[in-house]
């Protein structure tokens, strides 16, 4: 049995007046009415349909097409628009599992931007102090300081370099404080002299070794005063307190000056008063050269073994 009842024709909306006669004309086809009162065009088309003007009015698809092609906004008066698919073209709307799986977003929650492992390309160098930054600004902006480092280290240009902490490597810079600690003058000991007759008619001294809070580092400070000459040898001057025998020969350079005279470093190249000492290997100081009677060694040196 059919699910549609034939209907042969369609009733006005107006009342019929009934002083006017009809004339009934011939029978047409007419429209199927569906069980719930529903018009069934059977996959006809309704052509020659006028433009709408009621809110509820049928629309035909010149008035569709033109709807589209206007340049208007769409008010979706808060609604949702549901199950769009994987965005194409730059311009069509994505949906929002696409926008938190391929766009920088604002994490509320901590109320920053979550890149997720995406770079941020064509950003401008900053202007502000808190624009973000390029690698090329801050790589040259490093290179900057580097080489402003740099400089002043190789020149402190009789300027202070302050704020040094406490080393803690061998290559790390000494600041004053640390420096004074292992300098301790109360710690000392004496530099002796050879037990040797020949000794005593040439030298008298008065040479320390001082220790610092670094048992590799001492300070070997004092004079050795020259009673006669000495002719061009090896001269033995004392005998180093040093608890370990240097794995190698310490040197030094000592100044030799002449009592009771003065000197003008700009007439006397510093390289003529000085003269050349090592701590050999069974901690015996030795000075090489002429030394003149009447004159003075001057040590103050600063050793690690």
């Amino acid at each position: 049995m059919s699910n549609y009842k034939q209907t042969f024709g369609i009733r006005s909306r107006y009342k019929r007046n009934k002083d006017i006669k009809s004339e009934k004309g011939e029978p047409g086809i007419g429209f199927k009415l569906t069980h719930d009162n529903n018009y069934d065009m059977d996959n006809k088309r309704l052509v020659n349909v006028g433009w709408p003007e009621e809110v509820k009015d049928g629309v035909n698809k010149e008035y569709l097409t033109n709807f589209h092609r206007k340049n208007e906004d769409i008010d979706m008066n808060n609604k949702t628009i549901k199950n769009l698919s994987w965005p194409n073209a730059i311009n069509d709307a994505v949906p929002k599992k696409y926008l938190y799986q391929n766009v920088m977003l604002l994490e509320n929650n901590i109320n920053s931007f979550n890149a997720k492992d995406k770079k941020i390309v064509n950003v401008g160098d900053p202007e502000n102090l808190q624009d973000v930054a390029t690698k090329n600004y801050v790589d040259s902006l490093d290179s900057a300081i580097q080489d402003s480092l740099i400089k002043r280290i190789t020149d402190a240009n009789n300027n202070r370099i302050k704020n040094v902490g406490d080393p803690v490597d061998d290559g790390d810079a000494v600041n004053k404080k640390y420096f004074n600690q292992i300098i301790n003058p109360q710690i000392y000991e004496q530099v002796l002299p050879p037990n040797s007759v020949d000794w005593i008619r040439f030298y008298t001294m008065d040479l320390n070794l001082f220790n610092t809070v670094d048992h590799r580092i001492f300070i070997l400070k004092g004079t050795v005063n020259i009673k006669q000459d000495v002719g061009p040898k090896t001269n033995w001057i004392g005998n180093v307190p040093l608890i370990d025998k240097p794995t190698c020969p310490i040197v030094l350079f000592v100044w030799h000056f002449e009592d009771n005279k003065t000197y003008d470093f700009v007439q006397y190249a510093p390289q003529t008063l000085t003269r050349q000492s090592i701590i050999d290997q069974d901690k015996r100081l030795i000075v090489y050269g002429n030394l003149k009677g009447g004159s003075t060694l001057y040590f103050n040196a600063l050793i690690s073994v």
